[in-house]
């Protein structure tokens, strides 16, 4: 297959792993698989800097290791500090799952640390893979430090668990 083939599609599953980032769908059930598999998608910019020098025409060749090396230096400094802040087996309680509720519905508390509050996701989740899950948001706030959820009639009714107020209904 030609460099130029292979540059499309690496910068395919590049773009795929990038939206997955910041908008979760597909997600791995260990912190520590989705870390390798960030570090794994960041190295592919680099590798299509190499790929570039066996493109055929110079002009594409000098645009593409301009657009690449870029890409390169941001992913590099990605790698750096996922290498180094990568997690080990501890749970993570910056988002620590606090419910079950059913249906594969988890109720997560998220703290920030010192200087924010805790606050409250509601995600659906259902495994593809053993070890891989398909991720949907149903409901976050913020300055939430608990909820109540209950499931009637395919709904997921979502009340504070001090004041009983009912903070949200959703269609499952």
């Amino acid at each position: 297959m030609k460099a130029g083939k292979w540059i499309l599609i690496l910068m395919s599953i590049w773009g795929l792993a990038l939206l997955n980032r910041l908008i979760p769908y597909v997600r791995f059930t260990n912190e520590l698989n989705n870390s390798v598999f960030g570090i794994f998608v960041a190295i592919l910019p680099i590798v299509c800097f190499l790929f570039t020098f066996f493109l055929k025409k110079t002009s594409t060749r000098i645009l593409n290791i301009t657009f690449f090396s870029i890409f390169s230096i941001i992913s590099s400094v990605y790698i750096f500090f996922a290498l180094l802040f990568i997690p080990d087996s501890r749970v993570d309680l910056t988002f620590q799952k606090i419910h079950e509720v059913g249906k594969g519905i988890v109720v997560y508390r998220t703290d920030g640390g010192a200087t924010t509050s805790y606050g409250i996701v509601i995600r659906q989740e259902k495994n593809i893979l053993p070890g891989i899950i398909a991720v949907k948001y149903l409901f976050d706030k913020y300055r939430q430090y608990d909820v109540n959820c209950t499931i009637k009639a395919d709904t997921l009714i979502i009340k504070d668990s001090d004041s009983k107020e009912i903070l949200s209904k959703i269609e499952l």
